[in-house]
């Protein structure tokens, strides 16, 4: 189809008429619908059709181009300047999001953009003319883009002109703007019409590189609008940064109006149903039947590639919504799935697909794939469309969160560094440069053409709130303020007209304020809300931080008041008109404090004696020991005079509590706490938990004398300075010179006066464990060399507080007095007699086969191996025990001697359990105890399953390594 105004060559879908099936249908994406209107490009001349022939260009460019000359004296003085040849190379590094920071696929020519495309940036042309002045030719000035691309406008043909109108269509309708934007310029300018020149559609790269420099320029452009009329705008500028408002698409907050938007949605109609990705084809035939004839690729023309791809993905949602064809597809999703025997949800919603282990394997391109790799698929759905699609099932507000991280990541950006062209070194002090952002030519021509990166359906109509009388009042700087006053609708607002409604409507009586727009719309020119006659719209109330003090109550009120006529009447709950709006969000139960626990005493004392009064008085706080343990900690942190606590408990009573308790109420005062532990799964935990040696320097091995590795100046200098509680869990477990060496190294990096003569420099320090557990672990030393390792023993135990936990909170839910008082006294006895364990003829197979029934039936099983460990007091038992395990499975076999190193010669086999010696990666919980099972071998790996901790059932992979006794724990 041709466009009936500029000729451009259109397909019939991108026609704007209401009717799909009309003879006549109008286009806008080329010249919107008659607006636009530009001087067609002439056809190059005839040299130029044979560009291969370069030696006579410059005499084509002197007879046809009138910025020739210009260019010849840039020449000129080019040749007189010593110019280095370099070239921009892009890493392909993984220490960045791979999202965000791939390195591209396809040899294109893309924008290179460093910091934020700014619009004070200079990407002007510098021409000096024959007087030996220099002229800056801006990119909004009509002869940039023939200076900048000679070869494509051959006879200097004008660019972009802030003062071209659009011209006047038989429709004559009124326009709120009548001027022709950059984005509307180069749009015309990117259509293929029969009448014009296709020099610069066939240009291969250097069109790549013409797109991609247009759309920075027309972003560029916006910018600057938004810099120059932040009062109309109605922006800020904080110390010469702009803060780009939200209606400025691709800011920060423009895409949090779209989660907002998004979960206002969702607690409407429910969460989505179906999570889809769409990848484009570039063999559709609808591509290849275009650029075949022209000998291009599809690399060499984004714009066919972005208004396809658009018409195919809004096929595709009239498919899904429309005709019904929903389903599963298939995904292409490289990222390795665990086995499942059965389909099921996850925690955050996401469909844990049904993935058997069968044991059958393919080899693609030198990669073993099971079923792990596969997930079902839609033949119908991949045969129509002929592209990745790939469709998941979701049904949480996690995935919203995920969808709009997924689509809102901005801009593509790349690693970059400087190379010299010769011979590839890189230049002196020239660093990589993560902040490159990389507009590709499809990106780019998608913008340009205004294609949405965001739809929804319903619509979300954002609703303002204000407190009486500070409701947004606009006008500008030469408005008179008496005529402003005067003016009748000074005091109302939309706010306003909604209580003023409800006095009004009975309909509207019964909604809040986020639902009240489905049944009214509001008029703007006579400011009051009318009966909505058709569509759909879901409200949303705008979020407002909790530091805006009434008005975030006031926002929390209006999520259940319904029909309120005025600002008392919202702040009135069960009859009772509240002076503030906190205290009415305090009656509805939104907020808590101490007088809470008041009320529930005042409520329940007409119900319950007083035994049930004082259970209830107890369970509303912390258990009496853990309370008193807090507010001794809290106080000595508040009087910044130090001190030294160590926290001593048994298993289960409430320790792990109080150091996340400790760190939640320090942090929200904006302290700072380190938190760490001797261990690392100890230290997974704790809120942001730290190996002790690994985050404050503790040497290894130690020594009587040794210090920590921590330097005055350095930033873990300055944080320990800064940190007002320091806490070291499972401390029995480490040496005492541990302890000794950071008291040395505090009393030498606190800059405080007299940190010198103060236990640890005077900070806070709180430390915890149960010395019935392990003790620091000393080789081939005798028991008492043991026990004079311990920290009890160091001349620091001294200083400190003991504060003890007796009351074990694991025994406290869902148990009677009865058996509350029978576990204790179990667990009592069980403490008193040590070891307990009981005489068979054969105890090992006892004990195993209690441990592990059915063993050569399950040992292919992980979740069979999560709840179950035989521990053992000495290497030579733990030998034992694992020599008579691995005989059971097949073709297994794992030998520990001692501690913390293996035989000289491992063997295993698949389908074991081990236990990982050593701290690999924190992160995927590769700590020293991990269990895991062992899924495949190699000569220099083993993959296995975890099995314990939090991150059971991921797949990880151990390299080999080299240990030494050294490296013993």
């Amino acid at each position: 189809m041709q466009c009936r105004h500029c000729n451009a060559k259109m397909w019939y879908n991108e026609n704007i008429s209401k009717c799909s099936n009309t003879s006549s249908p109008r286009f806008n994406l080329c010249c919107g619908d008659g607006k636009v209107e530009l001087p067609l490009l002439q056809n190059p001349p005839k040299f130029l059709q044979q560009a291969y022939i370069v030696s006579n260009l410059q005499k084509m460019l002197d007879e046809n181009n009138a910025h020739a000359k210009s260019f010849r004296m840039a020449r000129d003085r080019l040749i007189d300047t010593e110019v280095h040849n370099v070239r921009l190379k892009l890493i392909a590094g993984r220490e960045k999001d791979g999202r965000t920071y791939n390195v591209p696929s396809v040899p294109e020519v893309a924008a290179l953009i460093a910091g934020d495309i700014d619009a004070n940036s200079n990407k002007d042309i510098i021409v000096k003319t024959q007087n030996g002045q220099l002229q800056r030719i801006h990119e909004l000035h009509c002869s940039y883009l023939a200076l900048q691309y000679p070869l494509l406008f051959p006879y200097g043909e004008d660019g972009y002109r802030s003062d071209i109108v659009h011209r006047d269509t038989l429709s004559g309708k009124k326009r709120k703007r009548n001027r022709l934007t950059m984005r509307e310029w180069f749009a015309y300018r990117l259509q293929c019409r029969p009448n014009e020149g296709q020099t610069l559609l066939h240009s291969t790269k250097l069109f790549q590189q013409f797109v991609a420099e247009g759309y920075t320029m027309i972003e560029s452009e916006r910018l600057s609008y938004v810099r120059n009329n932040q009062k109309k705008l109605r922006v800020d500028k904080f110390y010469s940064l702009i803060i780009l408002p939200s209606t400025f698409v691709g800011s920060p907050r423009y895409m949090d109006q779209l989660y907002f938007d998004g979960i206002a949605i969702c607690s409407h109609v429910g969460f989505p149903n179906i999570f889809i990705t769409f990848t484009c084809n570039p063999n559709w035939p609808e591509i290849l039947r275009l650029l075949t004839p022209l000998n291009l690729t599809a690399i060499d023309k984004p714009e066919i590639i972005s208004q396809i791809f658009k018409l195919k993905y809004e096929q595709m949602l009239s498919d899904l919504t429309k005709n019904h064809l929903l389903g599963k597809v298939i995904a292409f999703d490289f990222i390795q799935k665990r086995f499942q025997a059965t389909t099921l949800i996850d925690g955050d919603g996401y469909p844990v697909y049904r993935r058997r282990n069968t044991g059958r394997t393919i080899t693609k391109n030198g990669i073993i794939i099971d079923n792990r790799w596969i997930v079902p698929y839609n033949p119908k759905l991949l045969k129509k469309y002929q592209a990745h699609i790939n469709i998941e099932w979701c049904n949480q507000s996690t995935s919203i969160k995920y969808l709009f991280k997924y689509i809102n990541k901005g801009y593509d950006r790349v690693t970059t560094v400087m190379v010299h062209d010769d011979n590839g070194t890189v230049p002196h002090a020239n660093t990589p440069n993560d902040e490159i952002k990389y507009i590709s030519p499809c990106e780019s021509t998608w913008r340009i053409f205004g294609f949405p990166i965001h739809g929804r359906k319903p619509s979300v109509e954002r609703l303002q709130f204000h407190l009486p009388g500070q409701h947004s009042v606009l006008y500008q700087d030469h408005d008179d303020i008496n005529d402003l006053l005067s003016n009748p609708g000074i005091s109302e607002s939309k706010f306003i007209a909604w209580m003023n409604t409800n006095q009004v409507f009975v309909e509207g009586q019964s909604l809040t304020y986020s639902e009240f727009v489905t049944k009214f719309v509001y008029n703007q020119k006579q400011r009051c809300w009318q009966l909505r006659k058709k569509g759909y719209t879901t409200g949303r109330l705008q979020w407002v931080p909790p530091t805006t003090g009434e008005l975030f109550y006031l926002r929390m009120m209006l999520t259940v008041c319904r029909g309120p006529i005025s600002f008392e009447n919202i702040r009135t709950v069960d009859g009772v008109e509240y002076s503030t709006y906190r205290e009415a969000c305090f009656a509805m139960g939104f907020s808590q404090d101490d007088r809470e626990f008041i009320v529930a005493i005042q409520e329940a004392k007409d119900w319950g004696s007083a035994p049930y009064l004082r259970n209830l008085f107890v369970l509303l706080l912390l258990t009496d020991q853990q309370a008193k343990i807090y507010n001794q900690i809290i106080q000595a942190v508040n009087k910044n005079e130090g001190g030294m606590f160590f926290l001593y408990g048994y298993e289960g009573t409430g320790k792990t509590f109080i150091w996340k308790t400790l760190a939640a109420s320090l942090r929200a005062d904006n302290k700072i706490v380190i938190m760490t532990a001797s261990s690392s799964i100890a230290s997974l935990l704790l809120p942001r938990g730290k190996i002790a040696h690994s985050k404050l320097k503790i040497p290894v091995p130690i020594f009587e004398d040794s210090t920590c590795n921590i330097h005055q100046g350095s930033q873990l200098a300055e944080l320990l300075n800064e940190a007002s509680l320091i806490s070291w869990d499972e401390a029995p477990m480490a040496h005492k010179f541990c302890f000794e060496a950071l008291d040395r190294s505090l009393r030498d990096v606190i800059k405080a006066k007299s940190s010198s003569d103060k236990i640890f420099g005077g900070k806070v320090m709180v430390f915890g464990g149960d010395f019935w557990q392990i003790l620091p672990v000393i080789p081939r030393r005798s028991r008492s060399d043991i026990v004079n390792a311990t920290i009890n023993s160091s001349y620091l135990w001294n200083h400190f507080h003991v504060l003890t936990l007796s009351k074990n909170m694991r025994l406290e839910a869902n148990t009677d007095a009865t058996d509350r008082e029978e576990t204790a006294a179990f667990a009592e006895w069980i403490l008193n007699i040590d070891l307990l364990i009981t005489k068979y003829d054969d105890s090992l197979y006892a004990i195993v086969n209690y441990t592990f029934p059915n063993l050569c039936h399950h040992h292919t099983n992980p979740e069979y191996f999560q709840t179950r460990a035989i521990l053992a007091s000495t290497n030579e038992t733990v030998q034992q025990v694992n020599d008579y395990i691995l005989s059971l499975i097949p073709e297994f076999l794992n030998s520990l001697t001692t501690s913390g190193l293996l035989n000289h010669n491992i063997k295993i086999k698949i389908g074991s359990p081990i236990m990982l010696l050593r701290n690999l990666d924190q992160t995927q919980g590769l700590c020293n105890g991990t269990r895991l099972i062992v899924t495949k071998l190699a000569k220099h790996v083993i993959a296995a399953d975890i099995i314990s901790a939090k991150n059971i059932g991921q797949n990880v992979y151990i390299p080999r390594m080299s240990m030494s006794p050294l490296q013993s724990p």
